[in-house]
């Protein structure tokens, strides 16, 4: 029989890998797998903390606007405390499972570059997203971290999907900077099945601007291009997987282009095997 820590690693892996919006879901499953309610209620608020910032989970912040969660926003050595960064102000999420939060009293410092890329990448989100939330973060001194979330479900359809991105800014200087991050793609399709589709790409560029703001703008510009193509190359991907792929699966026609009779008395073989038998 499995130890109680054991227990809880295997809870803690299969909620961690719970698909966009099915979290409730696979925590109620998971307290039937397990066989002990209390247990895994004792893991939930370290293992859904985890799960919302590695998914970079959005969540309607106490100050009226959309946070990004991600390690970058939460405030080092605790669990549930993380920056909004356009109101500049700290919020607890008081509740990981049904996202909910409230306000504190702590603020941070202001940055106008920050505040410029956070403009830009809102209007890129907008334009081409349409459930897309976006933070910038500030993780040093003329370094950034730009993070984005898309996500979307129709359980009557019975599928779900997220799309997030990091991207690491550095600012070289007033017009160069060196940027790498990467794009995630995770799609669960479950009508009376359970497949699921996780691809990534990591992205990196040294880019140069004319001035700060030209700088800016091809940053963003930068990340538009590198989810374009790889939006593409999914969609080439998924083309290639039913043109190809998966009809190497099916039975395939007989040279007369027609569908096989299996019932045995359709055929002359099954004529002359039964011919002269009694009943």
């Amino acid at each position: 029989m499995a130890s109680n820590d054991e227990k809880k690693e295997i809870a803690k892996q299969f909620i961690l890998a719970s698909p966009c919006h099915e979290l409730r879901h696979v925590i109620k499953d998971v307290k039937v797998l397990v066989g002990d309610e209390e247990l895994v209620k004792s893991i939930l608020p370290e293992v859904v903390s985890e799960y919302n910032t590695t998914n970079f989970v959005p969540i309607e912040g106490p100050y009226g606007n959309m946070v990004v969660m991600c390690e970058s926003g939460k405030k080092e050595g605790t669990l549930d405390t993380f920056l909004d960064p356009v109101a500049g102000k700290y919020f607890k999420v008081t509740d990981h499972v049904k996202l909910v939060a409230e306000e504190t009293a702590e603020t941070s410092v202001a940055s106008e570059a920050r505040d410029q890329l956070q403009s830009k990448v809102d209007e890129y989100v907008s334009a081409h997203f349409k459930s897309g939330s976006a933070s910038v973060y500030v993780t040093g001194d003329d370094s950034f971290k730009v993070v984005i979330n898309s996500e979307k479900s129709n359980p009557g359809s019975s599928w779900s999907g997220r799309w997030r991105s990091f991207l690491d800014v550095s600012m070289t200087s007033a017009t160069t900077a060196t940027v790498k991050g990467t794009i995630y793609n995770d799609v669960h399709y479950y009508e009376e099945g359970n497949v699921q589709m996780d691809t990534s790409k990591d992205i990196a560029k040294d880019i140069k601007g004319d001035s700060a703001e030209q700088l800016t703008k091809r940053i963003v510009t930068f990340i538009e291009d590198s989810d374009t193509a790889f939006h593409m190359k999914i969609d080439d991907m998924c083309k290639s997987l039913s043109d190809k792929s998966l009809k190497t699966l099916r039975r395939r026609l007989p040279v007369s282009k027609q569908l096989f009779n299996f019932q045995s008395g359709a055929h002359k073989l099954a004529a002359e095997l039964t011919k002269g038998v009694t009943k």
